[in-house]
């Protein structure tokens, strides 16, 4: 039975480490533009690996993956170069916000504690950033990241599909995305452009996949449900349609590494392999957590330290209006309604909620421009997320009412989370 079903079982242990030693490794955008992103030893084990599969001639981008490099590579670096005075300002702007917020306070002279600041911590962190920032490569100028990656993949590249080929894959997949067929559906609210990036690459590597005649290892910080087969936000193994689909096209095995997996699993011995996946795996979690659109990924990771970014302000907005759209009307729903019987609990539970609306219609006008403001946020998902916890008490809930809840839960989790990672 196996055999027939063998896309829903997980690759054991001893079979990913003898897949690792024999499959194609292919390559996703993110991991390319994280060259640019990881501290200098990671990258070089990184490319360590990456030689090694060169001279086993198991190394391979598609075409779509080669494009969308170029296309995001000078935005990634220039924000990298930026996120240095955006980490000055930011800190300028913490000392002015404290003085004018508490410039008469009774018990505490400002002017004299920012004086001792200054002449001690603040100042030797702004020097410590200035240094950082001089040594950091003019990689506009002259890029050796570009340049070994171009030797990797010389002629580890896929040729790019006829205009032809690009409109059938196009038309087939608003019929994929209709009903929700892998790859690449949950880009179709994207613009035409890179609505369908995902599939072209799926599509290349069936092809190469036919070709080669060798097992494929996916490496992507993708990690989104029309890639992954998740639970509970768990990543448990590829999706079973996509391992199906190679293996009906091509008749080999498909499996997805993140980057830290990729070095985990590597046979290759390197000098810092522990410190480099904890550094691929903490990137991976970041950008797990604020999801997956690259060019915004990339703005926010690098100003994830300058509170007045206007995409951070954005990101708060957005957490506001997923909450009151999804999971304020699961909990409107679900409030025990029995009021003559068990009054107590159920205006225990209205006033919880209309406390949580109100808080969350004045935050709305907030910009999240300061560390205080994101604590108080934070306390407020602290405050909705022991409301949930109360309502999954009631014993009356159907499983899909659990189920609600549970998600709602997942969701408030993710988002405390995401706030730790910048307090």
């Amino acid at each position: 039975m196996k055999n027939k079903f063998k896309e829903y079982h997980k690759f054991t242990k001893e079979e990913l480490m003898r897949l690792s030693k024999e499959s194609l490794y292919v390559f996703d955008t993110n991991i390319l533009l994280n060259m640019y992103r990881y501290s200098r030893s990671t990258v070089e084990d990184f490319f360590t690996v990456f030689s090694k599969l060169k001279k086993e001639n198991r190394i391979w981008i598609p075409y779509q993956v080669g494009i969308e490099f170029y296309e995001n590579r000078i935005n990634v670096i220039a924000e990298q170069r930026k996120s240095y005075q955006e980490i000055l300002k930011s800190i300028t702007k913490f000392k002015n916000d404290i003085s004018a917020k508490y410039k008469n306070h009774p018990f505490l002279n400002f002017d004299e504690i920012f004086s001792e600041l200054n002449n001690k911590a603040i100042t030797e962190i702004e020097n410590k950033i200035c240094e950082a920032e001089k040594l950091q490569p003019n990689w506009l100028d002259r890029d050796e990241i570009l340049e070994r990656i171009n030797l990797i993949f010389e002629d580890s590249t896929g040729e790019e599909f006829t205009e032809e080929r690009l409109k059938e894959i196009k038309s087939e997949g608003k019929l994929r995305y209709e009903n929700k067929i892998p790859p690449g559906f949950k880009d179709d609210n994207k613009s035409d452009h890179k609505k369908f990036g995902d599939l072209i690459i799926w599509f290349e590597i069936i092809e190469k996949a036919k070709s080669s005649k060798k097992n494929i290892i996916l490496v992507s910080g993708d990690t989104k449900d029309d890639w992954w087969l998740e639970k509970d936000g768990n990543k448990i193994m590829p999706l079973p349609a996509l391992k199906k689909e190679l293996y009906k096209q091509a008749g080999v095995n498909f499996h997805i590494y993140t980057p830290d997996a990729f070095l985990e699993f590597s046979t290759i011995e390197l000098e810092k392999k522990d410190s480099s996946i904890s550094e691929a795996r903490k990137f991976q979690e970041f950008d797990e957590l604020i999801g997956t659109d690259q060019e915004y990924n990339y703005k926010l990771q690098s100003i994830s330290l300058n509170l007045s970014s206007p995409f951070l302000s954005d990101k708060f907005k957005n957490i506001i209006i997923e909450i009151e759209n999804n999971i304020i009307s699961v909990m409107e729903r679900l409030i025990p309604s029995d009021p003559i019987n068990d009054s107590i609990n159920y205006t225990k539970n209205i006033n919880h909620i209309e406390i949580i609306k109100f808080q969350l219609k004045l935050m709305k006008n907030e910009n999240f421009n300061d560390i205080f403001m994101i604590k108080q946020f934070d306390t407020l998902l602290s405050y909705l997320l022991n409301t949930l916890s109360e309502l999954l008490l009631n014993r009356k809930l159907y499983l899909d009412d659990i189920h609600d809840l549970y998600k709602s839960i997942s969701i408030i989790e993710k988002h405390r989370k995401f706030i730790l990672t910048l307090t």
